[in-house]
């Protein structure tokens, strides 16, 4: 038997109710004004918004990400953090942004490609 005391009074627990034991060692003992969810972390008041439907970058918008990509120290997982925010639903994360400077050559080239034959069209 273990002996507990506590508040001026003296309680008797069973040697198997450890938990408890533990309980009022760290705690203190359980009373009427103890937060039931005392303990726990509080849950978030509105959560993150989650994207509805992963999209696929159109080749503007991987420009414009290779380009500000250079023009901000070349970090991919800062790239990755700053159009996270930006464009939520393309999901970006740094091994994309990897690939994409990987096939930077390509990208631009079909871009340029794809702006000359715009401006014939007009």
């Amino acid at each position: 038997m273990i002996f507990h005391q506590g508040s001026g009074k003296v309680s008797l627990l069973p040697s198997a109710d450890v938990y408890t034991l533990l309980r009022l060692m760290v705690a203190g003992p359980i009373t009427n004004d103890t937060p039931k969810n005392s303990g726990k972390r509080p849950k978030q008041a509105n959560p993150p918004a989650k994207p509805t439907k992963k999209e696929n970058a159109t080749l503007k918008q991987r420009i414009e990400i290779l380009d500000w990509h250079h023009a901000n120290g070349s970090i991919q997982t800062k790239t990755a953090a700053h159009f996270h925010t930006i464009y939520p639903n393309l999901q970006i994360k740094q091994p994309l942004i990897s690939s994409w400077v990987k096939n930077e050559a390509r990208w631009r080239a079909e871009y340029e490609g794809s702006r000359v034959s715009a401006s014939l069209t007009k």
